[in-house]
């Protein structure tokens, strides 16, 4: 619900960004890794067995079994050279030592990974060939990647599994709810749902952001804003308003504590004022609305001016009378500048 308020600010209903706040968890990989294989091997089979395919799965791998059986793997390899540099990665500390050993194809040649680029390709084919022909250390690897190739296995797939709600399942299945997870709170720009930083945003989105978590996130606390209005655009001055009343006479029952220099946010909350008054608060947002069904009075809003005096700061109380007006003259250097401007 609170992303849900924050998304609605960043979107298109106040500052029409492209930019979605999303919650993400994170889990430590040595505690999830050893339980991939057989979560996936499970959700699988129990897939296809659910979904009536068990016999036609298992035709196809059987299949493919059999031409894995037939097949010249070296060759098979060499004419794959994804798979040829995978195993090469995966085998380098094997080809080091296997360098310089008495090998058939080996021999004392110092530093593998220093050879001239064509006699190391050599040399690591030559080796990929000894493991293949001499044991079955690799099969696996070659299995999969023959099984991934396949076009009957992959148009089977392609079909019949939702792969969208398998990698949901394979979460779930992976990461109990026992396991320690950290969550973080992100930024995304969306269609594309790129991951960004509030450094790669507007300055107005970092600054309300933190505005509105507490607002909304709050409940009975005494939330002090410095200046919310910094770099934000004039009409969202006035809308932060609304949210600050929401805040405070809803459900969250929070206190705000606000120091400003924006006359857009306190000409909203006299507007409201006056609406109350007047009993007019059929435009009001439906937010707004039902969190204050009874609108807002002058008793919910204290409004101090700081000015420099003889002996110090000095506090002069403006109070505000159910018309939304201040019942004595504002201070100089606010309001009356724009009728000065103006007229």
């Amino acid at each position: 619900m609170l992303r849900q308020r924050i998304n609605g600010w960043l979107g298109a209903d106040f500052m029409k960004t492209r930019y979605e706040l999303q919650l993400r968890e994170y889990v430590p990989i040595d505690e999830i890794t050893s339980r991939v294989p057989d979560a996936l091997d499970s959700q699988i089979m129990e897939l296809f067995q659910k979904e009536g395919f068990g016999s036609e799965i298992e035709s196809i791998l059987d299949d493919l079994s059999n031409r894995y059986e037939e097949m010249d793997r070296v060759e098979y390899v060499n004419s794959h050279p994804d798979l040829f540099e995978h195993l090469i990665d995966g085998e380098i500390d094997s080809l080091e030592s296997w360098a310089r050993s008495d090998a058939p194809h080996g021999g004392p040649d110092g530093d593998f990974l220093l050879l001239p680029k064509r006699e190391k390709r050599q040399k690591a084919i030559d080796l990929i060939e000894d493991i293949l022909g001499n044991d079955h250390t690799l099969y696996p690897q070659v299995w999969e990647h023959f099984q991934q190739n396949s076009p009957e296995l992959r148009g089977f797939l392609a079909e019949h599994w939702d792969q969208h709600k398998a990698a949901n399942g394979l979460i779930q299945s992976i990461i109990p709810p026992f396991l320690e997870r950290r969550k973080e709170i992100a930024l995304a720009e969306l269609p594309a749902n790129i991951k960004v930083s509030l450094q790669d945003v507007g300055v107005g989105i970092s600054q309300v952001l933190p505005v509105l978590m507490n607002a909304f996130g709050e409940e009975s606390s005494l939330i002090a804003v410095e200046q919310p209005e910094i770099h934000i655009h004039p009409a969202l001055q006035a809308e932060l308003a609304d949210v600050f009343i929401e805040s405070a006479l809803g459900e969250n029952k929070n206190t705000f504590l606000i120091e400003t220099h924006s006359e857009h946010l306190i000409l909203r909350i006299l507007r409201r004022i006056r609406e109350t008054t007047e009993a007019e608060l059929s435009d009001w947002p439906e937010a707004l609305k039902k969190a204050c069904p009874n609108g807002i009075r002058p008793e919910d809003v204290a409004v101090l001016y700081v000015q420099p005096g003889e002996e110090g700061a000095e506090i002069i109380g403006l109070s505000v009378d159910a018309n939304g007006e201040f019942t004595c003259d504002w201070p100089g250097g606010f309001f009356e500048e724009r009728m000065k401007e103006l007229f």
